[in-house]
């Protein structure tokens, strides 16, 4: 389960919004509007690009992409 809630509140506060982070990391809005809407995981890939992009720490990563951590 992804955090959506917390993704979108970093695209904006990075100066984003979801079309133009699609152009930066190289896919289709579709790509993004639907992983913020959860109608897909996103690959490696679209992870790893936003990290970069975004300039993510590896909490905010872990918070984003795992926040379902069945071991807590």
């Amino acid at each position: 389960m992804i955090n959506t809630s917390l993704l979108r509140s970093i695209i904006k506060e990075c100066g984003y919004n979801s079309n133009t982070l699609a152009e930066e990391i190289l896919v289709s809005p579709d790509t993004i509007s639907n992983l913020l809407t959860g109608k897909h995981t996103p690959s490696y890939y679209v992870q790893t690009s936003i990290y970069c992009c975004l300039n993510l720490t590896g909490d905010e990563f872990i918070n984003i992409f795992f926040s379902h951590n069945p071991f807590k």
